[in-house]
Formats: C-alpha cells, structure tokens, sequence
C-alpha cells in the first residue's frame, strides 16, 4: 500500500487559515482513503482510477502543533506536523532571490538583525526546488524540499526580503504562525514561470516565445549548443568564480573593477545561451517548479521579476497578465499579487543595462490597473547605479508590507505607489491630481532633475512647484496660451530617484501626461 505526497507536504508545513485546505497526491488505487486534522472526524477522499486524489478539508483558525493524518483502508497510514495559520508565495527572479547574508543592513551588524528573529513569532520557509528540468538535480542553496523554522542558522541564506517581510508580517498577526513558501530563480524572464498553454493562448506571446524558441532549436547546428554546454560547465568549474560572484552580488566589487574583469577575465563570466537546459525556455520552471506547488493555498504573493525582460519590454504586461491570470485558474482562486516595479539601474558591468527599464515600469503599471487584485508599489528611491541588486532589502520589504496592510489586510488607506488619476490647466498653473495620496511630499531640488516639462515640444525648467493636499502645482509663465501643448515626464530615466511620495513615503509612479491649456 503506497501513499505518495507533494514535497511541500511534510512536517513543519503551514496550510492557510481561515480558507479551504486543498490537499492531494497519490495513492493505491481502489483504496478507501480519509483525511482529517487533529481529532476531528477525517473526510473521504475521492479516489481516481489511477489512484490520484484531492480532497478539500474545512477552514481552520490558527493553531500551532497540529496533525495532518492520512488513513488508508481504517489504517492511519501517514502524520503530518502542521501549523496553521498566514502562508505567503515569494516569486521572482534574483531580488526576490537574493540571501540576507548580501543585505546592506546584515553586512553591517549581521548579530543586530538576527536578534529580530527573537521579538518574532514563529516563521516557517519551504524553498521550492529550483529545478531546471524534470531529470537534474536542484540547487541546494537554502536546502530546499523541506519546511523550516526560521532560526539564527539558517536565516543568512533565505530571502532577504521574505525574511524582512516575515517579521512584519509575525508583529502584525500576533500568535499566528506564518509560512513563506519560496519560489525564484535568478536571471528568469517571466516566460519561464508561465505554462505552455497560456502562452499559446495570446497571439503575441506565442510569437515572441514558443515560436521564436523552436525556431532557434531548429535552425542551430548540430552539436553547438552541445558544445557550448561543456564550455558552461568548464567555467562553472573553475574554483576563483563562486567567490568572485559572491563578492560580486554582496556589492564588494566596485564597478570600474568589475567592467574590467569582464573584458580581461571572461572565464569568470558563465556565458547564457537559450536552449533545453536553460532554466529560461519558455514555461521551463512552470514545468519543473511551480506545478510542484499548484493548489497550496496562499493568503497572497509578493512579485519581484522583470530585470530579465528587457530585451521584449514591449510585451510584458502581456507576459505577467497571462502569468497571474494562469496562475488564478490552476490554482481556482484570485490570490492579491502584490508587484515591485523594477528599481532604479543604469549598467552592470559594461553589459546589461536599464534603456528598456522604463517601459517596463509603465508595463508594470498598466497589469496593475487592469487586473483586480494586483497591486503594485516601488523602490524607485533606493536603486543602484551600477549594480542591478540593490542592497537595502529592508526597504523593499517595508514597501510590500505596506501595500499588504492596506490591500490584504484593509488596516491601512495609500499604501499603494500612488499614480497620476487627472490632469487640469488652471490660471497659467498645471495640476497633476494623484490617488492613494493624502499628503503628497515633494523634494523640490530632486524634482529638477526628474521631471521634465516641455511646451510645445520647448524644454522649459520646472522650479515654481507646490503641494496642495493630493496635488502637484506647478507654476507655468503668463506667456502660455490655449493653443500650448503642455508634456510632462517624471522619473522616466533608467536610474533616477524618486521626488515624489505619499504621506507614507511610498514613492509615485512615473508617468508622462499631457496637458492642453
């Protein structure tokens, strides 16, 4: 008699309070299987020929110290250590990834914020394997497969942000355990973390995906990628480049040092090249790691990814609406997904750059405005000019956390990025109406340099500017008639800092409008 669950299934797990607990897996078929929790009276599951199940168990408040128990033909075949109580998906690419031990704040006093951990309830992480196709092997960093406590141990090598974030989280729901179930992969375009059928199903993004995919296995010669494979692993192999990108992403390699490594050490440069083995193939990791995970019920999903796009920015809020939207049917419920716009970059390492960052950001934006239940806020104070990783974690946390105690958790008004809802042309002034705003702060000085205002197609210098509640004043010369046509562009630049904010601090979106006087 054989009962076989999902990884994610084990002792330590966390299930989602308050909601229907979906739980599912295999078993012998033709057998009489029931699952309950604790002493309650178990529920029957529905078998399928093949021996398939899923059985959906009833809401739950919090508890600590539960027992999942699977019970094959009156036998308790199967116990399950459980908590229950607010789980959360981490998803994303390198800086929803990136370790705390890279984290400006834990490279600074690494004792002082792992005593954190200490005024905390406790939290739990489940690391999804990152597992490039269905045969290798995954990365071990983080141990993934398994449920663990947050501890002192093993706090350096989790996420950076889901460990900020966890703690804001625990302080907000006292007593009530929390769950962070991790699923990144570095350097990822969203394409990979979307199923096949989803992309079939848009014109555009079968186009720029899966044709284009199988155009290039088709076309390349016989034995190239083959080659260039053992050429990876030749590199990967040389022992000077795990320590030279671990200084590299902790951000103790400066930039003018690492352009030139670049250019006169390229052995320490694994080179990327599309192919079956690349965790970047369209709908990849939607094959190899988030079906691992379809059905786990979540209270919402924090987004960080969109570095790796650039090169099709254009299409992009195709890309991520066709992702969430895949997402919400296989998991059959609209879950909030709480999305970073990318943070402020210029170039890293001679190589990649932020030209395309711009339009991303507006992608970004537009997903967040037409799907219910997507939310977006930023870090467009804190980036780096030279490194695409910033290292204030923390920040980025505080931001999610903010937009989660309003949208999630309706404890709070604004705490989404505010954005631009209404323009108007009044006695030679523009007024640039903004929601999730109160209070907008402006750093007039920073303005200057962010903020660029043409009349007809003339650069003009934005310096008579004030703030009226939710509004932007900006002062324009009694020499503008009706017949102007007035632009404004705010923070459209690759790297640039924000100027405007919230009376919480949360930066606003860029934007470009026009205004007719």
């Amino acid at each position: 008699m054989s009962l076989k669950l999902p990884a994610i299934f084990q002792d330590g797990m966390v299930l989602q309070r308050d909601a229907p607990i979906r739980i599912w897996g295999d078993v012998t078929p033709n057998s009489i299987l029931e699952v309950g929790i604790d002493e309650e009276t178990p529920k029957m599951a529905g078998v399928s020929n093949d021996g398939s199940f899923t059985v959906y168990l009833s809401e739950h408040a919090a508890q600590k110290d539960g027992t999942l128990k699977f019970i094959v033909n009156g036998t308790c075949v199967q116990k399950i250590k459980i908590s229950i109580g607010e789980v959360w998906l981490l998803a994303g690419q390198s800086n929803m990834d990136f370790n705390l031990v890279n984290d400006g704040q834990y490279q600074e006093s690494a004792k002082k914020v792992l005593e954190l951990l200490d005024q905390s309830e406790k939290i739990s992480f489940f690391k999804v394997p990152q597992k490039i196709t269905p045969d290798s092997e995954a990365d071990q960093t983080g141990e993934p497969g398994k449920w663990h406590s947050l501890n002192h141990d093993n706090a350096a090598m989790f996420s950076a942000i889901g460990y900020y974030f966890g703690l804001k989280l625990s302080k907000l729901l006292s007593h009530v355990p929390v769950g962070l179930v991790w699923m990144t992969y570095g350097g990822t375009t969203a394409s990979t973390w979307t199923s096949k059928e989803a992309l079939e199903d848009d014109p555009v993004l079968k186009k720029t995906y899966l044709d284009s995919y199988n155009q290039l296995l088709s076309t390349r010669p016989a034995g190239e990628y083959e080659a260039f494979l053992k050429m990876v692993a030749a590199q990967s192999s040389r022992p000077e480049v795990g320590p030279f990108w671990d200084n590299v992403v902790a951000g103790r390699v400066d930039h003018e040092t690492l352009s030139n490594a670049y250019k006169e050490h390229h052995e320490l440069f694994v080179d990327y090249v599309l192919g079956p083995q690349s965790e970047n193939r369209p709908h990849g990791l939607f094959d190899t790691m988030v079906k691992t995970i379809i059905g786990y019920r979540f209270k919402a999903c924090l987004w960080y990814q969109g570095e790796s796009d650039d090169q099709h920015a254009e299409v992009y809020n195709h890309l991520l609406t066709a992702m969430i939207k895949d997402w919400w049917h296989r998991w059959d419920y609209h879950f909030p997904v709480l999305v970073m716009q990318l943070a402020p970059f210029e170039e890293w390492f001679g190589v990649f750059d932020g030209t395309f960052y711009p339009e991303l950001r507006r992608q970004q934006g537009r997903v967040a405005d037409a799907l219910p239940g997507v939310y977006l806020t930023n870090v467009l104070d804190d980036g780096m000019q030279y490194d695409i990783h910033p290292k204030n974690k923390q920040l980025a946390a505080e931001r999610f956390y903010l937009l989660a105690l309003d949208k999630v958790y309706h404890q709070q008004e604004h705490g989404q990025a505010p954005k631009v809802i209404s323009t108007e042309f009044v006695d030679h002034t523009i007024q640039l109406k903004f929601n999730e705003c109160q209070q907008l702060q402006c750093q007039k000085l920073q303005l200057e340099n962010v903020m660029k205002l043409t009349v007809n197609g003339v650069a003009m210098p934005v310096t008579d500017v004030k703030v009226n509640d939710d509004k932007l004043i900006i002062g324009l010369s009694q020499s503008i008639t009706p017949d102007k046509v007035l632009e404004i562009s705010y923070q459209n630049q690759p790297f640039s800092h924000a100027a405007l904010f919230n009376e919480h601090q949360i930066p606003v979106r860029p934007f470009d409008v026009t205004v007719s006087a």
